[in-house]
């Protein structure tokens, strides 16, 4: 048993930390820490602050967490071990981490159960079943192929998020979200990226392949990632090439690129989604074991194009391949449509929508709330923000409570942490498909980001409920931290208005799943 560390977690309770452990290096790549990259600064969006733990780093992907203002911890013991496990609960005790995120092969069904026996909230993010049991809260396999049958060995309370649904595609796509690509007639533009470390080189075969191509529109854009040891002959061997081709290191803006691109060659890892959420038709070369079926499966829906397993890959069948759907616009017209419908880059905000299901119990206030829902509509700062600032009496309060608990147009929701301790209370006033929030936070947990995150659960909530549309709120123009919060939880700026003779902004979040019946 992992020593708990129990007055650090308690003093640190609220402090709404997200605490990953992944690893990267040149032998096993940047995909890992990559990936989870991007649910932290989804995370940090909706109000949170992320740290991640490294026993293996590469520097230039270290200061990218760093320059997202995510701090790095190191550790020195072997990746996956008892030690390694003891240090990482110990590191979240400290930070007062409410959930640690794990991702990583050298991680197993041991890993897993020391830090849940230890009183952590775990999501381990997986591939292929590798482990022999899981443990976890939450098992997140995002690769097409993922399936129930590669966990049927794991503890009862075990969630799974399996499939495209769940990508984890970093900030930078996230304003590309409904943007279609239009195919041009011929293909020229190939953009080719091999993930950060391609420690086979095989960007270097592609390169020898498309350099010789007969085709006067042809251009090529060859992205290598920070921990790839082969720049320099990459560069003098795209410097020479016949067509022009650029290389470009730790491209930043790969959303651009791929917009730019009429098609790309690519391995099988995070990249063929990313390709998929932007509509880029591609060619999936399977750089490492648990690619393969991540290219097959694209190939079986008609995805993507699989090139196989990259030592059985000849420089003429590259040449072909790129030539065959080159010329055929309606190939990449049917891959793009597919790709989309697959990947629709909200992935990581389902994910965070889960996490903070475990996080936040949810229930409907009764008439024995009264006195706690009292103190807190009664606090100086509660009272500050309404539209009605002077103070209530406990009479008055009474007859309010026992009005909005008799109204079927009125949802009111406490909101407790997962130990039971009240965080605060959620109105919804409902009317036809609409509804108006009101948020009222416990005092213990203002300003530590717990806003945004209650009012996320509870418009799930909401929406699991009642058939709803659209979520109205009305905030004081001064009242910049619950501007804030709304915010992180999605909602959009409409404009001025004005509340029963005071300014207010008007702030809306529309049921995104309804929409789309």
């Amino acid at each position: 048993m992992i020593e708990r560390f129990g007055d650090l977690r308690e003093e640190n309770r609220y402090n709404n930390v997200l605490l990953i452990r992944a690893d990267a290096s040149r032998e096993i790549g940047t995909g890992h820490v990559m990936r989870c990259f991007a649910l932290a600064q989804a995370w940090k969006m909706a109000g949170g602050r992320a740290a991640f733990i490294l026993a293996q780093g590469v520097p230039e992907i270290e200061g990218r967490l760093k320059d997202d203002g995510f701090s790095v911890h190191h550790i020195t013991a072997s990746p996956g071990s008892e030690m390694d496990a003891a240090l990482t609960a110990k590191l979240a005790g400290s930070l007062g981490a409410c959930f640690i995120v794990v991702d990583g092969y050298q991680f197993d069904g041991a890993y897993q159960k020391a830090l849940v026996d230890a009183g952590e909230h775990l999501l381990f993010i997986d591939d292929y079943g590798h482990a022999k049991f899981y443990r976890a809260d939450l098992v997140l396999n995002q690769n097409i192929y993922a399936n129930e049958g590669l966990y049927r060995d794991r503890d009862r309370k075990t969630g799974l998020l399996l499939g495209p649904d769940y990508v984890l595609l970093r900030r930078e796509f996230w304003r590309w979200r409904g943007w279609r690509r239009s195919n041009p007639e011929r293909g020229g533009k190939i953009l080719v990226t091999l993930g950060g470390s391609d420690p086979d080189n095989v960007t270097m075969k592609i390169i020898d392949a498309l350099q010789n191509l007969d085709a006067c529109d042809v251009e090529v854009v060859v992205i290598v990632g920070g921990s790839n040891s082969h720049v320099d002959s990459l560069r003098a061997a795209s410097n020479a090439s016949k067509i022009p081709m650029e290389l470009l290191k730790n491209a930043s803006n790969m959303p651009e690129l791929m917009a730019w691109a009429d098609i790309a060659i690519i391995s099988g890892g995070t990249t063929s989604y990313e390709t998929s959420f932007m509509g880029l038709p591609s060619l999936i070369v399977a750089i490492a074991k648990n690619q393969i079926p991540v290219a097959e499966k694209m190939a079986e829906i008609k995805a993507a194009v699989n090139l196989g397993w990259h030592t059985d890959l000849t420089r003429e069948k590259i040449r072909m391949a790129f030539m065959d759907l080159a010329d055929c616009r309606a190939s990449r017209d049917s891959f793009s449509r597919i790709g989309c419908k697959l990947v629709d880059g909200r992935g990581c905000s389902r994910v965070i929508r889960i996490i903070l299901e475990r996080m936040i119990t949810v229930r409907d206030a009764v008439a024995g709330d009264c006195n706690l829902i009292f103190q807190w509509a009664n606090d100086i700062d509660t009272r500050a923000a309404s539209f009605s600032s002077g103070k209530i009496s406990l009479e008055e309060h009474r007859n309010w409570l026992s009005d909005r608990l008799s109204d079927a147009n009125c949802l009111l929701l406490i909101c407790s942490d997962g130990q039971g301790n009240p965080l605060g209370i959620v109105r919804f006033d409902i009317s036809k498909d609409e509804a108006t929030v009101s948020i009222n936070l416990a005092p213990h947990v203002r300003g530590k980001g717990w806003a945004s995150f209650i009012i996320i659960r509870t418009t799930d909530e909401l929406f699991k409920r009642r058939n709803v549309s659209r979520v109205n709120a009305f905030i004081k123009p001064e009242n910049q931290r619950s501007v804030r919060a709304f915010e992180r939880a999605g909602f959009s700026k409409i404009g001025p208005c004005n509340i029963r003779e005071n300014d207010a902004l008007h702030f809306t979040l529309i049921n995104v799943d309804l929409s789309k019946k």
